[in-house]
C-alpha cells in the first residue's frame, strides 16, 4: 500500500492498487552472479596507484611541474610504499616497484 501511496503522492499514477500488486507479484528474485574469491598469501598480492599530484615548485628552482606519485599498498597488512618523482619513465617505475 505505501508503494502505491508513493506512486500517486509522487508521480500522480491514476491506475489502481491491484495494478501495483500485479505488477509486484511479476517481479522475481534473482540469484546474484557468481563471482570467485581470490585468495593469495601474506606479501603476494599488492596494489599500485601511480598519477600526477598537484603544481609544486621543482626543488632547487622557480619553476612549478606536476610531480609524479607513486603508492604501493600490501593486500593483507593494508601497508603503504610511497614516493614523489620528478620524472616519469619505464626506468623509474621499475625502480619505484623494486624499492617497493
Amino acid at each position: 500500500m505505501a508503494i502505491f501511496q508513493d506512486l500517486v503522492d509522487q508521480f500522480g499514477f491514476a491506475a489502481s492498487y491491484n495494478s501495483v500488486k500485479r505488477f509486484v507479484r511479476k517481479l522475481v528474485v534473482r540469484e546474484p552472479e557468481q563471482f570467485d574469491r581470490l585468495s593469495f598469501a601474506i606479501g603476494e598480492e599488492a596494489q599500485v596507484d601511480y598519477g600526477e599530484g598537484a603544481l609544486t615548485r621543482v626543488p632547487g628552482t622557480d619553476r612549478y611541474r606536476r610531480p609524479r606519485l607513486f603508492v604501493m599498498t600490501l593486500r593483507h597488512s593494508r601497508r603503504s610504499f610511497r614516493r614523489v618523482v620528478w620524472n616519469s619513465g619505464q626506468e623509474t617505475w621499475a625502480r619505484l616497484h623494486e624499492q617497493a
